[in-house]
């Protein structure tokens, strides 16, 4: 129900799903849930694309060098 990029990011969208999710019924407590697990997944993604970018510039296999 909970978009991992759009609703985070996207005041439109989360309000869209937001009120489609509580048409089905949802509880504000299984939406804070979902979106708590789309941050989580959010930040995963960021954190490995900051990870490829370092590796990328820096031409290193070790992502941890570049810090």
């Amino acid at each position: 129900m909970v978009q991992k990029r759009g609703a985070p990011h996207c005041g439109p969208c989360l309000e869209y799903h937001l009120a489609e999710a509580r048409g089905l019924g949802v509880s504000d407590d299984q939406i804070r849930e979902a979106v708590k697990l789309a941050e989580a997944i959010s930040r995963s993604g960021d954190r490995r694309m900051h990870e490829f970018a370092q590796k990328a510039i820096k031409g290193t296999g070790d992502p941890e060098e570049s810090e």
